[in-house]
């Protein structure tokens, strides 16, 4: 089993969605017998036998003080560990279907103000592989719903679950109406199962990071299409653009592919800038595949972002975020859209590509660093960004065609300096002293 780590500068976006009891994958969410059948309270510690996470489960149906019913599952935490998932509730086993979302949704509640979260385990090689999970959700006297979305890849019962991790702190814990249920994938292709935000921000988040501040919410009136759409209202920038993102639902990418990510975005004034970037991983760096720079109107405009994967494939490999950090303002949300290009509609100039090679040269200079492109080549765009694809500088040519391009040297460190041609992306990664 591996770590789960709280996700710092995340703020979670909770959305009450209804899920019909008769679409319930799990057969005694609601806890109205004193049956515990299929649930598992896992107590877990790598390290020590003698330093095991402590906890009981029970069933009160007595209490009177239930969500729904009379009946709520109640844990309660005696000891934690270093490792907040030592303690997890597990659902019982429910049927996957590979390319199904799977929603999860419990009402919870707790004897002072603490933190839980929701994770998902399941792969090929085992049930027991953690995948991923939300932020941490702070829960309190009252009770209040928490949910979570996963596209399943692999078929069978038990082959994915989600746990309600517990560990964080000691205290006593009540959870009732948990539901499990599953959606289709979507007839047209569409990679986003909630684009429209008809079920308010689930699968997407907002990272507000250092000193941003800025609130959600999901208006009703207004829409560009259907009856909701995302509203971020930014009350105090960060240092960096970057630290305040929308960034899109989990998705699986396919290698060397192109994408078309589209949607709809308006502001309360016309002077509101934000850059649309589609992202690496960790393990890949953070590179940036393609960006673009938006100044937006006051009026719903539609915006297009192409990328093309390369050799990228895999599970969350690439995702798509949208930074706000860059003014003060209301900003809205509304028909995201992600659709992989069919092969056989491919344009015959073929959206850029990355290339890891190093056709172009670099040389450090007192205070510049000089670009050779070689070759004769067409250049569009230089950027230069840092491995978690902040971006330092960043300069438009237009297809000129010279062999020396003097760009500003940034400090100290590891960066990655990307020369768009228009028809491929040439990286290559240098170091400076």
């Amino acid at each position: 089993m591996r770590r789960i780590t709280k996700f710092l500068f995340l703020l979670t976006i909770t959305a009450t969605v209804l899920l019909a009891q008769s679409d319930n994958l799990l057969t005694n969410g609601n806890f109205e017998t004193s049956s515990q059948t299929g649930w598992n309270l896992s107590l877990y510690n790598e390290n020590s036998e003698t330093d095991t996470a402590q906890a009981t489960k029970e069933i009160d149906t007595l209490s009177g003080t239930a969500k729904e019913g009379k009946g709520f599952m109640r844990i309660t935490v005696t000891k934690v560990t270093s490792e907040n998932w030592h303690v997890q509730l597990l659902d019982p086993a429910w049927r996957a279907k590979a390319g199904y979302t799977y929603y999860y949704s419990a009402w919870v509640r707790a004897d002072a103000p603490h933190q839980v979260q929701i994770s998902v385990y399941g792969d090929a090689q085992s049930v027991y592989t953690y995948r991923t999970s939300s932020s941490p959700f702070t829960v309190d006297t009252q009770w209040q719903e928490l949910t979570m979305m996963f596209t399943a890849d692999k078929d069978g019962a038990g082959a994915h679950n989600f746990a309600l991790v517990l560990g964080f702190e000691t205290g006593v814990y009540d959870i009732d109406n948990v539901v499990v249920r599953e959606e289709a994938p979507p007839a047209d292709g569409a990679l986003y199962i909630n684009g429209d935000f008809e079920k308010g921000g689930l699968g997407w988040n907002v990272q507000i990071q250092g000193d941003a501040e800025a609130t959600v919410s999901y208006p009703e009136e207004g829409a560009k299409s259907g009856d909701k759409f995302c509203r971020i209202e930014v009350t105090a920038l960060p240092e960096k653009p970057y630290e305040l993102q929308l960034q899109d639902e989990s998705w699986t990418c396919e290698q060397d592919r192109d994408y078309v990510f589209e949607f709809y975005a308006k502001a309360d004034n016309d002077t509101s800038k934000i850059q649309v970037a589609a992202q690496t991983g960790e393990t890949r760096e953070w590179a940036t595949l393609n960006s673009i720079d938006i100044n937006l109107t006051t009026e719903w405009t539609k915006h297009t972002l192409t990328f093309s994967t390369g050799s990228i494939e895999g599970k969350d490999s690439v995702n798509v975020n949208i930074t706000c950090g860059y003014n003060l303002g209301v900003y809205d949300f509304d028909s995201m859209s992600l659709v992989i290009v069919p092969v056989s509609v491919r344009p015959s100039s073929r959206i850029a590509s990355i290339s890891h090679s190093q056709p172009f040269t670099i040389r450090i200079l007192p205070g510049q660093l000089q670009c050779i492109p070689g070759g004769n080549r067409y250049v569009n765009k230089i950027d230069i960004h840092d491995l978690q694809g902040r971006v330092f500088y960043s300069a438009n040519f237009n297809g000129s065609k010279t062999n020396n391009y003097l760009l500003p040297r940034p400090s100290s460190g590891t960066w990655l300096i990307k020369l768009d041609s228009g028809k491929d992306i040439q990286q290559q990664k240098i170091v400076l002293p």
